[in-house]
């Protein structure tokens, strides 16, 4: 089996490393399409795939060594926090992640709750708001989070994203 040490280091978002495991990080309408520019009042969804391309099962380790308490944090392009979409991680506290060779993990998660939404979401895995969260008024936006890829090294995911 492939052992990773929290992720995979000098990764950039959809590339893949030496090893066979890539990360993809997107945003997307509740219809599942990738997309960036979104219609006031329409809900963005948050998506991180870790993909295993290789010929054996990856073990990664646990989900809040790699992603921390600050995934798809939201700040605006004057730098407003607007936080992240969710009052809490709810990611269970395990031990490592096992990815079987050519397969993948996801960690989904909606800006705002919509039990109409076409995106799978589970909501004990990632997170979600308790609360009624508004929508993100018009204006330009970045997600941000990092991911540890050991002690020593930090791989920073940005996407830049509107609301009309």
């Amino acid at each position: 089996m492939l052992i990773l040490s929290c992720l995979i280091a000098g990764m950039l978002v959809s590339c893949s490393s030496d090893d066979g495991i890539s990360v993809k990080f997107q945003l997307k309408d509740e219809n599942g399409n990738e997309k960036y520019v979104f219609k006031n009042n329409e809900n963005i969804i948050f998506s991180l795939d870790i993909i295993n391309n290789g010929e054996e099962d990856a073990i990664l380790p646990a989900p809040t060594c790699m992603l921390g308490s600050e995934i798809f944090h939201v700040y605006s392009s004057k730098g407003e926090d607007f936080g992240c979409p969710y009052d809490e991680l709810t990611i269970p506290d395990v031990g490592h992640i096992i990815i079987e060779a050519k397969g993948s993990v996801s960690f989904i998660c909606p800006w705002m709750n919509n039990p109409n939404s076409k995106i799978p979401y589970i909501p004990n895995f990632l997170g979600y708001r308790i609360d009624n969260i508004k929508p993100l008024p018009k204006g330009d936006y970045y997600s941000v989070f990092t991911i540890k890829s050991d002690e020593h090294r930090i791989v920073t995911y940005k996407k830049t994203f509107k609301i009309e």
